[in-house]
């Protein structure tokens, strides 16, 4: 038999080549199953690791290694090397693997404790060290360690997602660690993704639950609960540098409870003095029955930092402390060093009930800045806020119970709290929200025309209809919210998002018809506008839509968009195609009015 040489041409001879170095240089896929009792293991699904540490030794960066369900009483290590770690799998029994079969990792529970990791109390649960940068845990329940989660302050990681998991026990050996319980990232790290983890129980001297920063950190849709923070700062959450918090609930952390002061029962952001880059958004998320002895039961912003604060509703939250901020706290550095916090869109309510001391205020902000926008604040148990020590507040276009107190100096030397008038314009003042079930945390707005019902997953109609419906500012955008919206946002957290209680109103529409085709060539939308054919739309030119305006179009055959048609931010498009027809010019001029 002769053998021929390969002949190609350039161009193939090179893919062919890039094929076999991509094949070479592909990541191995590595299998763990802690019931594979054959004395075998050579990481293959047929002979998996018993431990997951081995399979960590023997993998390379890039490589994958899946975890079954089971037990596994280790605490691991990943050094120099990005791995994704997957928990959950389903595996095989050890008859299984007895008689030859391989184990399924294609099967998953995630989520449901399947892959426990038992640590030791000397040593957190998972470190994460050297340049394991764009590494992934996914899918375990992580306990017993010093720590859950552990990233040292050098050398820095760029890249990291944490999701998935249950975090839970860990750092409850005395001495506590002395920054974050459940996970840990130290330093300044970039782009750390914490998404979709229950982070409950865990202890820390501060940051009982998870502590940290850096560069973009990102905490979203976990629920960070029941953690403790035995020292003064952070019961839930304790993080400085910059990042999203979003969709999160942190509910029934504590801080302090032992030294009889502390601050920030759910969540703390630190300032770096006059670091510019420590700024946070918080948006979308509950803090819910958080305890601080001092101030800031639910949230304490604090040395310089800056935050804007939307879309969050804060409720149970509290202190055992009369200077107030049962709810939110903004304080300074120095006087020179002042934190800001910019709300919108929230909602704080029934925070400090459980206060032994009497009249605690929602809010308090000490040398610092807030602005309070198109929010609610009610039913808390003292005034709304507690001004101490040369503050900045501004208040507008919100629904507000009780006035303000600002703490100056009496006769005798100490500090007086004394009530003010109510600053801003905008306000409703003392005007009940009609808050739909209040004694069942249901913080939506009362609506007639309808409301959303999260336990049925459906709109219903009440009696009544709440004031702070199409109450915020003018300006404000309303496109998140569905129809009729009244083209104005309500108030509170649930202003302009999709679960706003609907207005009995609704602004008016323009309809444009055509029974041909419709050529747009140039077009300004500002406000709403319907057009219709019932052959096809084809848009060239300048066709721009406005923030707050909407435009939708539907015809017949298609719907041709052009090069020059923008939808500004705050804008909102639809495109339909589907079978129309051209009304006359009654029912056109009805639907407009």
């Amino acid at each position: 038999m002769t053998t021929r040489p390969l002949v190609c041409s350039p161009r193939s001879c090179l893919a062919l080549l890039l094929f076999l170095v991509a094949l070479q240089a592909a990541a191995d896929h590595w299998y763990v199953d802690d019931d594979n009792h054959t004395g075998t293991e050579d990481g293959t699904r047929l002979a998996p690791f018993t431990h997951i540490q081995a399979a960590i030794n023997a993998a390379a960066s890039g490589d994958t290694i899946s975890v079954a369900a089971g037990i596994y009483d280790e605490a691991l290590t990943i050094a120099d090397k990005t791995l994704v770690l997957q928990g959950g799998f389903a595996g095989a029994t050890t008859q299984h693997y007895s008689t030859g079969q391989n184990g399924d990792f294609v099967t998953r529970f995630a989520g449901d404790d399947s892959s426990r990791l038992n640590g030791h109390a000397q040593a957190p649960t998972i470190r994460i060290e050297g340049d394991s940068s764009g590494s992934t845990i996914d899918g375990f329940t992580i306990t017993g360690g010093q720590r859950g989660i552990e990233l040292p302050d050098w050398p820095l990681l760029n890249g990291l997602s944490i999701t998935n998991n249950r975090i839970e026990g860990n750092g409850l050996a005395d001495p506590a660690p002395d920054v974050g319980g459940g996970i840990v990232a130290l330093g300044g790290h970039t782009n750390i993704r914490v998404d979709s983890n229950h982070i409950l129980g865990n202890r820390a001297g501060r940051g009982g639950g998870i502590a940290g920063g850096g560069i973009n950190l990102t905490l979203t849709g976990n629920i960070i609960s029941d953690n403790e923070g035995v020292l003064d700062h952070g019961g839930g959450v304790y993080l400085l540098g910059t990042g999203s918090i979003v969709g999160n609930l942190i509910a029934n952390n504590r801080v302090g409870e032992d030294l009889g002061y502390g601050w920030g029962g759910g969540l703390v952001v630190v300032g770096n003095g006059a670091d510019p880059r420590t700024d946070m958004r918080i948006s979308g998320n509950r803090f819910v029955g958080n305890f601080a002895p001092s101030a800031g039961g639910g949230v304490y912003i604090d040395d310089g930092a800056r935050a804007y604060f939307d879309h969050n509703l804060l409720y149970r939250n509290w202190i055992d402390s009369s200077f107030g901020g049962s709810a939110l706290y903004v304080d300074c550095l120095d006087p020179a060093i002042r934190s800001s916090v910019e709300v919108n869109h929230s909602t704080f309510v029934a925070n400090g009930v459980n206060a032994t001391q009497d009249g605690t205020s929602a809010i308090r902000v000490d040398c610092s800045d807030l602005s309070v926008r198109n929010s609610i604040i009610w039913d808390n148990p003292g005034n709304a806020f507690n001004l101490f020590i040369a503050p900045t507040l501004t208040v507008q276009d919100s629904l507000i119970q009780s006035g303000w107190a600002e703490m100056l100096p009496g006769d005798d030397g100490d500090f007086v709290i004394h009530p003010e008038a109510w600053p801003g314009v905008g306000n409703l003042v003392d005007i009940d929200p009609l808050f739909v079930a209040p004694a069942q945390d249901d913080y939506h707005l009362r609506s007639v025309v309808g409301r959303w019902e999260a336990a049925l997953g459906q709109w219903v109609r009440d009696a009544d209809t709440s004031p702070a419906i199409d109450a915020a500012h003018p300006a404000s955008p309303y496109v998140d919210e569905p129809r009729p919206n009244g083209w104005r946002a309500n108030l509170g957290a649930y202003g302009n998002t999709a679960e706003a209680s609907l207005s009995a109103r609704d602004g008016p529409v323009t309809v444009s018809c055509e029974t041909g085709p419709r050529w747009v060539t140039t077009l300004d939308v500002m406000d709403a506008l319907e057009i219709l054919s019932e052959i096809e739309i084809i848009t060239s030119g300048a066709v721009t839509v406005h923030a707050g305006a909407s435009l939708i179009i539907q015809a017949t055959q298609g719907i041709t968009i052009g090069q020059g048609f923008r939808i500004a931010a705050g804008g909102r498009f639809l495109a339909i195609v589907r079978e129309t027809y051209c009304p006359d010019e009654a029912l056109i001029s009805g639907l407009a009015d």
